[in-house]
């Protein structure tokens, strides 16, 4: 194995390892699983523009390299540095969005612990309001429900080829909140005599 084929397999490794610790840098922050990758619809402009953001800069970089930098860097560890920090421009766009996903780690791990999924199903089980609020707020489908709700259940199912949906919620609130329950909410007579009431919503597409 000739000098200079040794060194570009050196450098391609370093390449490599840069970019694959930085990938789980960014896949640590993220903390997504099946429920929550069902229960929010993925980005794919966002994830497109991202990827092509991404091989231009490669292809730009390795170009730069090759005809621009080869000839100017003769110190090794340059070189080397110049492999290990061309993957942070290339992943520059998720590397800026790490620090607000692990502001919201613990509480996507939380309801991961909750819950279920497969793709086109997903459940969960004794929700917080604080849990509930956050999907909410990242998925416009899932309603307002009373600020005293608690042990809040969610059976949602998606087809997202063909935009069908089901989805199912139950909870418990205070009788007494001055919440307005649409035709979707359905009240168990039940428990209007106790301080608790049990609600249910139902909201499907087919």
């Amino acid at each position: 194995m000739t000098v200079g084929l040794k060194q570009t397999l050196f450098l391609a490794l370093t390449f490599l390892v840069s970019s694959a610790l930085i990938i789980k840098i960014i896949d640590y922050a993220d903390c997504s699983c099946a429920a929550l990758d069902t229960y929010l619809p993925a980005d794919f402009g966002y994830a497109f523009s991202a990827l092509a953001v991404m091989i231009l800069t490669f292809v730009l970089g390795f170009i730069f390299y090759a005809f621009v930098l080869m000839k100017l860097l003769t110190n090794k560890l340059f070189k080397y540095g110049y492999w290990i920090l061309l993957p942070v421009f290339i992943f520059i766009r998720p590397l800026l969005s790490v620090q607000g996903k692990f502001a919201y780690r613990d509480i996507k791990h939380s309801i991961c612990n909750k819950s279920t999924g497969s793709g086109l199903e997903a459940k969960s089980k004794s929700l917080s309001l604080y849990e509930y609020n956050y999907l909410r707020s990242r998925y416009t489908l899932f309603p307002n429900v009373p600020k005293t709700a608690k042990e809040i259940d969610i059976n949602y199912y998606v087809d997202d080829f063909l935009g069908d949906f089901s989805l199912e919620i139950s909870l418990s609130c205070n009788r007494n909140e001055k919440f307005i329950f649409n035709k979707n909410w359905t009240i168990d007579t039940a428990t209007k005599e106790s301080m608790l009431q049990h609600v249910y919503y139902h909201d499907d597409r087919q």
